[in-house]
């Protein structure tokens, strides 16, 4: 069985660490000392703010900050080099996946909604009045979701996030059409019956890092270098999106061992 890493090639997996450049790991250790001084007394200052909150408006000083900003400035400017996976979680029928593979992961509009729709009206995979239906009540205009690709960085994800992530595994359509119709049972079983569980592999530069996080590339990476033999299920993720069309490495989908290897899906409640 093809395991993740012969999928990417050279490409970076953030939280898997063998995947990581030598000159990275090189770096981060040789400046280690300074980095874990750092974020001691980075987190001895939260601590402190919890309690008096005065000091999240008169914010203590870190006096090894400097000397982090420029390791990590060096690290960001290292990792522009390289190319990084990211991952996309959906439900795809096998022309979607012929079209992603192709074209690429295309970002979300009205306009990519209805014509995925029509192609299930056309095969009859759902009739007229669920096609209007869905058409007419979906969320793909949005201000935070039209033109869009979602996507996150951490493999661990995959299995960790069963609440935020079994959905768009489990449901065709994307959240912007699962979450009209909730209350809409017949809808919902419609849509469980459609497509197969998939993980699309995305190929990302340095400069599509456009995260929901105050911290950069490197900053993210140093703490899960850090942190790499504390047992924390939770990933040290967030959710990144790029408005342009994504290439595509490729698509695993649950048919695939690797799938289960990767999720855990089987075991999923709810699913």
């Amino acid at each position: 069985m093809k395991t993740l890493i012969d999928l990417i090639d050279d490409r970076i997996v953030i939280d898997i660490l063998e995947t990581w450049p030598n000159q990275i790991f090189s770096y981060i250790r040789k400046k280690e000392e300074i980095i874990k001084y750092y974020l001691q007394l980075d987190h001895d200052i939260e601590l402190k703010q919890r309690s008096n909150p005065d000091l999240r408006v008169f914010i203590p000083e870190n006096k090894y900050q400097k000397e982090y900003i420029e390791i990590a400035n060096n690290i960001d400017n290292e990792l522009s080099k390289f190319k990084f996976v990211g991952f996309h979680c959906t439900n795809l029928i096998s022309w979607e996946v012929i079209s992603i593979l192709k074209e690429g992961l295309e970002p979300l509009s009205p306009d990519l909604v209805k014509k995925k729709l029509k192609i299930l009206k056309e095969n009859d995979i759902i009739d007229s009045e669920q096609y209007y239906f869905l058409l007419s009540n979906n969320l793909a205009n949005e201000n935070n979701r039209r033109d869009m690709a979602w996507f996150f960085l951490c493999s661990s994800t995959l299995k960790y996030d069963q609440s935020g992530l079994i959905h768009l595994l489990s449901l065709w359509g994307g959240e912007s059409i699962y979450r009209t119709i909730e209350q809409d049972y017949g809808i919902e079983e419609i849509l469980k019956s459609i497509g197969k569980p998939s993980i699309v592999l995305l190929d990302l530069s340095y400069n599509d890092y456009h995260c929901y996080s105050s911290e950069t590339l490197a900053q993210r990476m140093i703490k899960i270098y850090m942190n790499r033999n504390i047992n924390n299920e939770k990933p040290y993720d967030s959710d990144c999106n790029k408005r342009e069309n994504i290439s595509v490495i490729d698509i695993i989908s649950s048919d695939d061992d690797l799938f289960e290897e990767l999720t855990g899906f089987s075991s999923w409640r709810g699913r």
